[in-house]
């Protein structure tokens, strides 16, 4: 699915971008009061970020190559080159960039969640989970971060760890569709798991065509349940509710 595999360029540009206009942990994005000296390093800064403004991330990846090029030790200015990249789709530059940025400054919140985000986008799920913790541990209130970081858990196979994550997000503000979608998944693959010991551990057990039963009754597949619950209820005549699950699914 395209929200837990690879996101579509354009949906990366978006959340790239209300992230940026609405977090208050864009963190700014200029380096600091002074940095920037120099007649050509100030031209070469105002032009990246009007055509950040219009959505140039070619124009604005050039003009902040140019002040890194006098610059090079502006280490927000490499994360905001590394964001133009992200930008344009191409993952393998930004993570290059990103990473070098980060050497300078371990600070950089944007710097960690965008070389999560590539490194997601580029199939590296165990890899991206260390940036995206460092993102949350510097923004722990940041609901993007965090959704970031659990869809890398939900990737990497680590369902209780995505579920926790997920979670998190809930206990504090209202949770997106997309949190709750992948919530959701995150659920189901617990309950596949849980199902496959089962079956595994206790073959044949009245629990299992009970689970079956339920799950069937839940999507109003009535002949599968009762189907199933006749099974539970051959190898365990005496189970606590069984006859009544019975006699509501027919």
């Amino acid at each position: 699915m395209p929200l837990v595999r690879r996101l579509p360029l354009h949906l990366l540009i978006i959340l790239a971008a209300v992230w940026l206009t609405t977090s208050g942990l864009a963190q700014n994005r200029q380096p600091a009061t002074g940095s920037l000296t120099g007649g050509a390093v100030e031209e070469a800064y105002r032009k990246a970020r009007a055509a950040e403004s219009t959505k140039d991330y070619a124009e604005a990846a050039r003009q902040y190559g140019k002040v890194l090029s006098i610059s090079p030790a502006l280490h927000q200015i490499r994360a905001n080159l590394g964001l133009m990249f992200f930008l344009q789709g191409d993952y393998g530059r930004a993570i290059e960039e990103l990473r070098r940025a980060l050497a300078g400054d371990r600070m950089l919140v944007t710097a960690h969640l965008f070389l999560g985000m590539s490194l997601l986008e580029t199939g590296q799920a165990a890899a991206a989970i260390g940036p995206l913790e460092a993102a949350t541990r510097l923004a722990p209130r940041d609901s993007a971060a965090r959704f970031q970081l659990a869809r890398a858990c939900y990737l990497a196979e680590l369902y209780p760890r995505a579920q926790r994550e997920l979670e998190a997000i809930g206990d504090r503000e209202p949770v997106s569709a997309d949190a709750l979608f992948l919530l959701g998944r995150v659920h189901l693959k617990l309950s596949m798991a849980a199902y496959d010991r089962l079956k595994e551990q206790h073959p044949d057990n009245y629990r299992i065509y009970q689970l079956l039963g339920e799950n069937y009754a839940l999507q109003s597949q009535y002949g599968a349940a009762i189907s199933n619950y006749r099974k539970a209820i051959a190898r365990n005549p005496g189970a606590r509710g069984l006859w009544l699950k019975l006699g509501e699914a027919q």
